[in-house]
């Protein structure tokens, strides 16, 4: 339950271009591409899949400034006022 909210948090956040891909190899960055794609909020993960989703690096974009963020404490982030 919990990799599968984590990959649908992750496609949200991508998809709004909060974070990229910061792939290794040239497979990461095809099953992020193909992840992005999907029209759909992502279904359960295959949790015997070779390369899953949570493995694969990934930043906040540029159009995330650190400047706006406060951390309020470990784990959580708000937008500066």
């Amino acid at each position: 339950m919990f990799a599968w909210a984590f990959e649908v948090s992750l496609w949200h956040h991508a998809r709004a271009g909060h974070i990229e891909s910061a792939s290794e190899t040239a497979e990461q960055e095809t099953l992020w591409s193909e992840f992005l794609a999907r029209r759909e909020a992502p279904s359960p993960p295959d949790m015997k899949a070779a390369q899953p989703l949570w493995q694969i690096p990934f930043r906040l974009t540029d159009a995330v400034h650190g400047s706006q963020l406060r951390i309020v404490h470990i784990g959580k982030v708000e937008a500066r006022n």
